[in-house]
């Protein structure tokens, strides 16, 4: 992707680990070479923008701590904003997700999702934070749902004290807007009550409480041999 638009330029050789290849920059190229039809075309290299965006995930680092090699933070930061505010980031997961299914001879899209949480411990100063009663955790939760593959279908990130029941229905919302083909919710114990009511009313999906065996560390526990 060459700022003219371009998938392949000079600048864009892979250089980190972290670099798509071109075989999944074609897949991600169209949707983040998206644009208004007003303004000017941008001067990135778009291709660039993603592998630094990549390389500061998986790396940790810091906004203006980026490699010299990539364009400089605050047009990477930009570019990250517009795609978020865009839902570009929840467009290139699906395509993901539906590349994944059809690759093991499953539908584009899933019939049942598993909806579970952690709470983890931060030392920052500032952003969202809470304490988990039930865990002892002071810090964050993070919700989240996959199919029944294991690929994420969503996730959101609260201060540690948001109730399960909660921070889910905030995320089922999200998910189920999405993916509407989803008819069933697998869950553990922690989200009993009101959201099986609310599902099944909002959506029209059941919701499926299960146990989570003695040595299952995370999931739903659930023992799924013919979902999709």
């Amino acid at each position: 992707m060459s700022p003219k638009g371009t998938k392949v330029s000079e600048q864009a050789t892979v250089i980190y680990e972290t670099d798509v290849t071109d075989e999944q920059d074609d897949l991600i190229a169209p949707l983040i070479e998206r644009r208004s039809k007003r303004g000017r075309p941008t001067s990135l290299c778009l291709r660039l923008v993603l592998n630094a965006l990549i390389y500061l995930t998986r790396a940790g680092c810091q906004w203006r701590l980026l490699p010299k090699d990539f364009p400089a933070w605050p047009s990477v930061r930009y570019s990250f904003d517009k795609w978020t505010e865009a839902g570009t980031w929840l467009e290139i997961n699906r395509r993901l997700v539906e590349r994944r299914r059809l690759a093991v001879g499953r539908a584009s899209t899933p019939s049942m999702g598993l909806i579970d949480n952690q709470s983890v411990k931060t030392t920052e100063v500032g952003g969202i934070r809470g304490i988990d009663g039930n865990k002892q955790v002071k810090g964050r939760k993070r919700q989240l749902v996959s199919d029944t593959q294991g690929n994420l279908l969503g996730t959101l990130v609260h201060p540690a004290n948001t109730h399960d029941t909660v921070g889910g229905e905030e995320l089922l919302d999200l998910v189920l807007n999405e993916y509407s083909s989803i008819k069933k919710i697998l869950a553990d114990q922690a989200y009993r009550g009101d959201l099986a009511v609310w599902l099944q009313e909002d959506f029209g999906v059941e919701l499926e409480i299960v146990e989570k065996s003695e040595d299952q560390k995370g999931g739903c526990g659930a023992e799924i041999s013919l979902g999709n």
